[in-house]
């Protein structure tokens, strides 16, 4: 069994997150944030921990994204998949919130694997 998170006991979602992290797929922070947003860099990590991605490290690095960022490897892997893509600018901006179709349109990518 994997980390408890606080703000999720007696949550119908509170296993479930639970096995997640356990297995490697969510990391352990202090709170899940259940009804919190979810950027695209989030997603990406968690797409990579959940179908272990491996890195693409031929692909271009997002210009908004120093060589030495944590989680660019997780980028660079779902890009390679075709999950999430740069602008004409180079850019993936991290830190951007997803929309619902945005995320939508990532799990159908993300089926396809």
């Amino acid at each position: 069994r994997g980390y408890q998170f606080p703000d999720l006991k007696g949550h119908w979602l509170d296993q479930t997150a639970s096995k997640l992290h356990y297995l490697g797929v969510l990391p352990q922070t202090s709170l899940f944030r259940p009804k919190g947003s979810i950027t695209r860099l989030e997603c990406a990590v968690l797409i990579q921990n959940l179908y272990q991605l491996e890195d693409k490290p031929d692909l271009e690095r997002p210009l908004d994204m120093p060589e030495d960022h944590l989680n660019l490897e997780a980028v660079r892997s779902v890009m390679g998949q075709g999950v999430f893509s740069v602008d004409d600018q180079k850019n993936f901006y991290p830190n951007r919130t997803l929309t619902r179709m945005e995320l939508l349109a990532a799990v159908v990518r993300v089926s396809r694997f």
